[in-house]
């Protein structure tokens, strides 16, 4: 093996770049020949040093090493690399410290680390270079570190990170005057992020700490609020304010505001909504601008309609809307009354709000809104009448589902099926996975619709058009002769637009073809990328496996993805895929594309606790798709941590019935953990809205008594109606997402499901 390289790098010479010695050993790497790529290697380090040198071979060599479990040898091939030259020290160094963090010398990994930070490290490498750090110190490494930290080149985060490590250094030190006061300095400067959760904690259990500063309290109860610890926040706020001094306030009185309404949010998320509705009455009465007066009607009367007590919840969404008739809050809180008058049975005075939600263009898209709620409403209870009227709408993308679906519906009432039937077929045409286009087919297959399906079929099949001929196949299936034929003609059509044709043709390109071997590679993450580092390449792999070659940028996105870095892998197809006409069937597709799309990782995981919760896995991964993209380390604007997105108190109520015994913070980017937290919370949901998958979805986004209230909306036990009637935009592009991939993965993972596979007839229905 080591001659071939040693001839192909002779050959290159001659032949051009194509020809590059790092082609043989990445075809090594992706077979899997760890032992060859790493003998090539050596062979090419001993025969071209300076080549060696110049192509960054020592460091796959000790990259190579420690996969191969070589670890003695890994740590005197990455000491080799400290004397190199610029960034190529930089990541030996790192990867040094990272090897003997993982051999239990915790005290050698922060020395080295340090004086990689201190010396400079490229961008790149800081986030784990401040992370690795604060690991090795909580291990027992040297605290003195970190004596000149304020001195390196780091990001405002990264700092805040180091500035809490030297904390806990000083309060270990038994120095507590001055850990209170570099942990009270952090919250000064942000109560938003983790640090700052981290600094509250600390900080709660310093004598004294409360009583030095006034503001600690508040800078305390803000920490545990933005990172959702309610019932520590709401104590810490109101005893802050109760101990603010008139006489002596610094705080201006926008300030205060401020933590009166955070303290009336924390009651609110700790479901204690008659409480949160004084609270924000109070507070409505003291607003210093009619903005925050409409703002706090509007919590109120969101409170008041989660005790059930919708007289008052519409009398204070009123309120909210006279209190800043043309402000942010007023459409929603016309949009809010109008849905508690319609269902209580006040339908007069419902449309009397729709009129007035109709009369601004401001507020298209909430009159939109209420016309589906009302259409919605009055179709599931057999009256079409009025329906008609309201449907009027223009085909918006945030609505035309829904629109085509509702329209369809009033067509069916109306006596016009074949009406009905085009507006399902658009659906399924465009969004076949959409949860609408299951409903859309539960109408078509229904004993009415049935019996007009094959002649409507062959109908369409003899146009001859691209969108008929989709059509036809849909309802005509692979079943039939007749839909088989359609099928390829279809596929002959789409093969000749130039935009499908190379979708169509996906395949890996060989990594001699790879465009990298003959580009200038003047960035250092570059040049790993060309070793198939992949970790360090990741930034870069657009760059060379661009988008505008779409078996180039598949052969990117599948390398990352084989490397475990499954979220930048998904970046990359789905902009391939955004880049596809929408009306181009995805099943068409190569199956590797969509699982590219729709990938599986932790899948052994994902089953195991599954089924020990006894939820079907494919929902599980779909929603894990959604929440975090498959990235172990994802956090949220909400504090929100790891695959299946928990806060600490949750994961922590959650806990027992997870079989987890012990949970601290960091535990939740643990990927077991996270799984097995979220296939408990998705059980529980699931039992108590009586398997109803919608439900559950919806209420592990926006919390169980939002997911009741919007099934409180509903006449019936329609799927589509409680679609419809999801009243944050947020919750119901979620519900549309996990549940449109729920019928992707059990279409490509083999579980059964009410959805598309290739034409109508051919959906599946068994479930695992």
């Amino acid at each position: 093996m080591s001659s071939q390289i040693i001839l192909l790098w002779t050959l290159s010479l001659l032949a051009g770049p194509q020809q590059d010695p790092r082609v043989a050993l990445i075809e090594d790497q992706l077979a899997r020949r760890g032992a060859e790529a790493l003998a090539a290697t050596d062979s090419l380090l001993t025969s071209d040093p300076e080549l060696g040198q110049k192509l960054w071979l020592g460091y796959l060599r000790a990259h190579l090493l420690e996969s191969l479990g070589r670890t003695q040898d890994a740590n005197e091939a990455l000491m080799a690399l400290l004397t190199a030259d610029g960034e190529l020290a930089s990541y030996g160094r790192l990867s040094l410290a990272q090897l003997h963090a993982q051999m239990g010398h915790p005290e050698v990994a922060a020395g080295v680390v340090a004086t990689l930070l201190g010396q400079g490290a490229p961008v790149a490498l800081v986030g784990t270079a401040t992370a690795l750090l604060v690991q090795t110190l909580t291990q027992g490494a040297d605290c003195r570190l970190l004596g000149r930290m304020e001195a390196w080149e780091v990001p405002p985060d990264e700092r805040r990170t180091l500035r809490l490590a030297r904390a806990d250094c000083v309060l270990a030190s038994g120095d507590t005057s001055e850990a209170a006061q570099l942990l009270l300095d952090l919250l000064v400067g942000s109560t938003d992020d983790l640090v700052a959760r981290e600094s509250a904690q600390r900080l709660q259990a310093l004598p004294g700490a409360l009583t030095d500063s006034p503001r600690a309290p508040l800078l305390i109860g803000m920490a545990f609020h933005n990172n959702r610890e309610f019932e520590r926040s709401t104590d810490y706020l109101d005893r802050g304010l109760a101990s603010l001094d008139p006489e002596t306030l610094t705080l201006d009185v926008e300030e205060v505001f401020g933590y009166r309404y955070a303290s009336a949010r924390g009651f609110f998320w700790l479901r204690r909504y008659r409480e949160a509705a004084l609270r924000f009455q109070e507070l409505a009465e003291v607003a210093h601008t009619n903005d925050l007066r409409a703002d706090c009607h509007y919590q109120a009367a969101r409170s008041r309609e989660l005790t059930g007590d919708w007289k008052m919840a519409s009398a204070a969404y009123r309120q909210a809307y006279l209190a800043d008739r043309t402000g942010d809050w007023s459409g929603a809180a016309l949009l809010s009354a109008l849905r508690i008058e319609f269902r209580g049975g006040y339908e007069s005075e419902a449309l009397e709000l729709f009129e007035v939600l109709r009369s601004r263009l401001a507020w298209q898209g909430l009159a939109h809104r209420a016309a589906l709620f009302l259409s919605s409403s009055d179709l599931v209870r057999g009256r079409a009448d009025r329906a008609a009227d309201w449907l009027r709408l223009p085909a918006t993308p945030t609505i035309v589902e829904e629109l085509l679906y509702w329209q369809g519906r009033t067509a069916e009432m109306q006596g016009s099926p074949y009406v009905a039937i085009r507006n399902y077929l658009e659906i399924l045409r465009n969004r076949p996975y959409h949860p609408l286009a299951t409903e859309a087919w539960k109408r078509l297959r229904s004993e009415e619709m049935r019996p007009l399906l094959v002649s409507v079929g062959q109908q369409l099949a003899a146009t001859g058009r691209r969108a008929d001929l989709h059509s036809a196949w849909l309802l005509l299936g692979d079943e039939s002769a007749t839909g088989r034929s359609v099928r390829e003609r279809l596929r002959k059509i789409l093969a000749a637009d130039k935009r499908v044709k190379p979708y169509l043709r996906l395949e890996r390109i060989a990594a001699a073809e790879w465009p990298i071997w003959r580009a200038p590679l003047g960035r250092s993450g570059e040049r790993m990328l060309a070793l198939g580092v992949w970790q360090w390449g990741e930034p870069y792999v657009l760059r060379h496996f661009p988008v505008n070659q779409p078996s180039l940028a598949f052969t990117g996105s599948s390398l990352l993805a084989e490397a475990g870095l499954t979220r930048s892998s998904m970046y990359i197809v789905e902009i391939l895929n955004d880049r596809l006409p929408v009306w181009v069937p995805r099943t068409m597709l190569p199956d590797a594309f969509r699982r590219l799309l729709y990938p599986y990782p932790y899948r052994q995981t994902i089953r195991q606790f599954s089924k020990r919760a006894g939820v079907e896995p494919e929902l599980l991964a779909a929603l894990i798709r959604e929440e975090s993209r498959f990235d172990a380390t994802a956090v949220s604007a909400a504090s929100a941590r790891g695959l299946a997105q928990f806060v600490y108190p949750t994961a922590l109520e959650l806990a027992p019935a997870a079989g987890l015994r012990r949970l601290e913070p960091a535990d939740l980017d643990q990927p077991r953990v996270s799984i097995a937290l979220g296939a408990t919370y998705l059980s529980r949901l699931l039992q108590q809205f009586e398997g109803r998958i919608e439900h559950a979805v919806t209420a592990y986004n926006a919390g169980e008594e939002q997911a009741r209230l919007w099934k409180s909306y509903c006449y019936s036990h329609d799927p589509a109606e409680f679609f419809s009637k999801v009243g944050f935009p947020q919750t119901r592009g979620y519900l549309r997402k996990v549940l449109s991939s729920l019928n992707q993965y059990r279409e490509l993972y083999g579980s059964g499901g009410d959805t598309l596979t290739t034409g109508g007839s051919s959906s599946s229905s068994s479930s695992r």
